[in-house]
């Protein structure tokens, strides 16, 4: 923890930091000098103007926190470059983010319920929603509706694609 007389605790934190302009198609890559509950110190040579409106991903190891073997947290979080001088940036955090687990192994990044991993399982195996839901005890329109969403959050468009998706992610 940084000893100075700030309103909230302040730790000396090198985090990885995907940095991005809500409305641009560019990010760049960062680490923080500090950071706290209200924000963070960017290390940069090129800061962002003050004012600027800014989009963090943050990846923060629990190994690092409670030596848990390779498990990740990403940190997401929306702010404002609040000040910039030689050498980096101070971001103040909005009250907008979200953290959630950053598996890599297994899902693919992905976070997807033991249901739709289930699911996932059977369409790779060949089976119809009819089948899935005879097999799951659940009607074919959840089925349906299931299949929908496991599409968006693996992104494809397609049963023949959700297959090659579990075979490089779930296998």
């Amino acid at each position: 923890m940084l000893s100075t007389n700030r309103k909230m605790e302040r730790f000396s934190l090198k985090l990885p930091a995907t940095v991005s302009v809500p409305g641009s198609d560019s990010s760049f890559e960062l680490h923080t000098d500090n950071i706290c509950a209200g924000g963070t110190f960017l290390c940069t040579d090129h800061p962002l103007p003050v004012g600027t409106d800014v989009e963090l991903d943050l990846v923060l190891s629990l190994n690092e926190l409670k030596k848990l073997d390779g498990n990740t947290v990403r940190i997401n979080v929306t702010g404002e470059v609040v000040r910039e001088e030689q050498g980096g940036m101070a971001i103040s955090f909005t009250k907008n983010y979200s953290i959630t687990p950053n598996e890599r192994n297994g899902n693919g990044g992905v976070n997807l319920t033991s249901r739709e991993k289930e699911i996932l399982t059977r369409i790779a195996s060949g089976a119809s929603n009819r089948e899935i839901a005879d097999a799951l005890f659940i009607s074919h329109h959840t089925v349906k509706t299931h299949i929908y969403n496991i599409y968006k959050k693996i992104k494809v468009p397609n049963r023949f694609q959700a297959a090659l998706w579990i075979a490089e992610n779930l296998a």
